[in-house]
């Protein structure tokens, strides 16, 4: 998919019968948006990150919230993020549901994450 010089996109799978997505590196961009594909087994999207690619830990808002993502139940849209809140995050890891209920995904997914270049 080409995008815009500032964009770039990188694909996060959650294999068939799994409710999270192996690593993805996002290198020094921010998030902006993630496409969830048609098929989607509905569930909302919540996130993992790591500094060190070794130790995971779930991503919560500054009210100790898990950062939850509604999705529409069949996927097949961009879901746009405050690229704000993805400041010092490098390596993710999607999760279907939440830490508490995940949800596995019928047939495989290919999320793809869109991010842009930081601008100091």
């Amino acid at each position: 998919m080409a995008l815009p010089l500032n964009l770039q996109n990188y694909p996060a799978l959650i294999a068939a019968g799994a409710s999270l997505s192996a690593v993805v590196s996002i290198g020094a961009g921010l998030l902006v948006g993630i496409l969830v594909p048609s098929g989607w087994t509905a569930a909302s999207l919540t996130f993992q990150t790591s500094v060190d690619g070794v130790n995971w830990f779930d991503v919560y808002d500054n009210l100790s919230n898990e950062l939850t993502v509604t999705v529409a139940s069949t996927g097949g849209c961009y879901i746009l993020f405050d690229p704000n809140e993805w400041l010092g995050v490098n390596m993710l890891r999607v999760r279907s549901g939440t830490t508490a209920a995940p949800v596995t995904q019928v047939a495989a997914a290919s999320i793809t994450l869109i991010t842009r270049a930081q601008e100091w």
